[in-house]
């Protein structure tokens, strides 16, 4: 089963280049609290793996924004893999190793949490706009 967008969506609207802005932003985000030193990221929630659940979240919905036209298993597996290769570069520092694997939970959980109500309202859409 396959969970696809509606096709009436203009790559040149407002909302669409707002979505690849934010995703552009979000992959610099992505990369620079994954490959910073420690002391220059900012922490904003009290919890470290809440703190990777939160920004896989929001890099999960800027994805769907910006592809609306591509399925979401596929979405999800591509973000799974790049959280996958971002937490074994980063289990190679010494300061890491231990949390990589529940990191890449956090991160999983994250784009799950993203992915499930996109996809919801996609079947919901599919479903009102059937003759």
């Amino acid at each position: 089963m396959s969970i696809k967008s509606n096709q009436n969506y203009y790559d040149s609207d407002f909302w669409a280049i707002v979505a690849r802005l934010s995703l552009i932003f979000m992959c610099l985000s992505v990369l620079y609290t994954s490959f910073s030193p420690p002391k220059l990221i900012p922490h904003i929630l009290y919890s470290y793996h809440l703190e990777h659940f939160a920004i896989f979240y929001l890099f999960a919905l800027s994805i769907s924004a910006a592809f609306v036209r591509r399925d979401l298993y596929h979405i999800g597996l591509a973000i799974w893999l790049a959280a996958l290769l971002i937490e074994a570069i980063r289990w190679l520092q010494p300061e890491h190793k231990a949390f990589a694997v529940v990191d890449w939970f956090a991160d999983a959980a994250g784009v799950v949490a993203a992915l499930v109500p996109v996809g919801i309202g996609r079947l919901r859409g599919d479903v009102q706009h059937r003759p």
